[in-house]
């Protein structure tokens, strides 16, 4: 197991980066895919200083920043958590669950929100999957929920 951390890991994926720009997301990023060759130029500044225009890249958020967004402009919670699985056989499993909340602005106050997301997630529904092997895993599979939620809600509102 690579247990070594790398900062490249923190950047959602060049997959992800192209879906959640067309969402809408604007972050302050601190790296970016380059069209390309797909590959995360985490030194951004190189991206200004060598003039590269802005169809050439793809602006990569980590990944606190796009859970962030999906709370506070979805009103989407996604929580990753483990449970004990099979512990006679090891077998510890990660999980994700996206709820609906509503904050009231930075306070960070949690109730139940009150509107209807979409069919897919009502107001008091969860929507999540269970049984990864790694937190990782869980993770990467919840970004692509939230994605997949707020594309649907998008499409759903034209």
């Amino acid at each position: 197991m690579n247990t070594q951390l790398l900062l490249e890991d923190e950047y959602v994926t060049y997959d992800q980066a192209v879906e959640l720009n067309k969402l809408g997301v604007q972050f302050a990023p601190l790296g970016a895919y380059l069209h390309e060759s797909e590959e995360l130029d985490i030194c951004f500044y190189y991206i200004y200083e060598n003039d590269i225009k802005s169809e050439e890249y793809v602006e990569a958020p980590l990944k606190q920043q796009a859970f962030r967004w999906f709370r506070r402009k979805h009103f989407l919670n996604a929580i990753i958590f483990n449970d004990d699985g099979d512990m006679i056989d090891c077998n510890l499993r990660f999980n994700y669950e996206i709820r609906p909340i509503n904050f009231s602005h930075d306070d960070y106050i949690y109730s139940e929100a009150t509107h209807d997301l979409d069919d897919e997630i009502e107001s008091d529904s969860i929507v999540g999957d269970y049984n990864f092997k790694t937190y990782d895993e869980a993770q990467e599979a919840c970004l692509e929920a939230l994605i997949e939620i707020v594309k649907k809600k998008m499409n759903n509102e034209d």
